[in-house]
């Protein structure tokens, strides 16, 4: 059964439930373009999925219902154009089959909006492929709640890139999973600011973060560390810092750092360390300290040195000295 322009506008939904599903799928773009969004809605689920590929784009969904969407192939939702997408209603999200929305290319996916994004459910996030995680925007990655994230799987997140990384928020970084973090790629994890790498839980930093992200880390984010969170890292992920990252820690991240943790510094990481760094050492740390590490303290930072943590040293301690 033909539409023409002359006809659309008088279709009521008697005349529209009659169609059948040989009549729908032989509408072409161009008639259904011309359905107004009330003409949409006398559709059935079954009409809707009677539709082509080839004509399906010319229909407006921005009012279409649960049991319409709900209707829709993986294969019509990859004829659907980033307009059609954009325009369902968050509240009808619910209904897209997880194949179907898997089956978005990238591109349909990323075109979502932020509501759109908020509306979907854990068992339609956890179909994302990697593709579609990797080219996730970052106010789209923004917008998943803290509940919602927590399901996603380390494959979605090991294939997430710098672009959208930025998206995270400190909340969801914090009840992130060891897991999950630890599928960040070091790039990843680079491109994260220091409010964001603040979110991460102590705990998570030291089994999560492995020594080759660690080592990757700059000197800003190392320094934005709490307290907590520096005293959390293991001898392995002390001992691969930059010396510009040690040398840049605050006086708080020295006091807490433990005797064990300074004892695997490297020399060049020891030779780094402030005046004003060294003072604030405590004298059970400085005891820690090797024979080798003393003997690379220099003249600027020995002659700082408190007579409590001189009289701290232990004799061989001493003979290393370089005064």
């Amino acid at each position: 059964m033909a539409t023409s322009s002359s006809t659309t506008t008088s279709l009521n939904s008697v005349t529209i439930s009659a169609w059948s599903t040989a009549d729908v799928a032989g509408f072409g773009q161009t008639q259904l373009a011309k359905l107004s969004m009330a003409q949409v809605g006398f559709l059935s689920a079954t009409q809707i999925g009677a539709m082509t590929s080839a004509g399906l784009p010319g229909l407006s969904l921005k009012g279409a219902t649960d049991d319409q969407l709900g209707a829709l192939s993986a294969e019509q939702m990859r004829a659907l154009t980033v307009s059609q997408l954009g325009g369902i209603p968050p509240a009808s999200l619910d209904s897209m089959a997880t194949a179907s929305l898997a089956g978005l290319y990238t591109h349909q996916f990323r075109a979502f909006t932020t509501a759109q994004m908020a509306a979907l459910t854990t068992e339609q996030l956890g179909s994302l492929t990697s593709t579609q995680m990797a080219g996730i925007s970052t106010s789209n990655l923004g917008k998943i709640s803290s509940s919602n994230i927590t399901i996603l799987s380390t494959a979605q997140f090991g294939s997430l890139t710098t672009a959208s990384v930025p998206g995270f928020t400190r909340v969801q970084l914090t009840v992130l999973s060891a897991e999950q973090i630890a599928s960040l790629s070091s790039k990843v994890l680079v491109a994260l600011s220091t409010a964001q790498l603040g979110g991460i839980k102590s705990a998570d930093i030291k089994s999560a973060i492995s020594t080759s992200s660690m080592a990757a880390l700059s000197t800003a984010q190392i320094s934005s560390f709490s307290s907590d969170q520096i005293l959390s890292l293991g001898t392995n992920q002390i001992s691969v810092l930059k010396a510009a990252s040690i040398a840049a820690l605050k006086t708080a991240q020295i006091v807490a750092l433990s005797t064990n943790q300074f004892q695997v510094m490297t020399t060049s990481q020891v030779n780094a360390l402030k005046t004003v760094q060294i003072i604030a050492l405590e004298t059970d740390d400085i005891q820690s300290l090797t024979t080798e590490q003393i003997a690379f303290l220099t003249t600027a930072q020995v002659v700082r040195l408190a007579s409590a943590q001189i009289f701290a040293l232990t004799t061989v301690q001493l003979s290393n000295l370089v005064t």
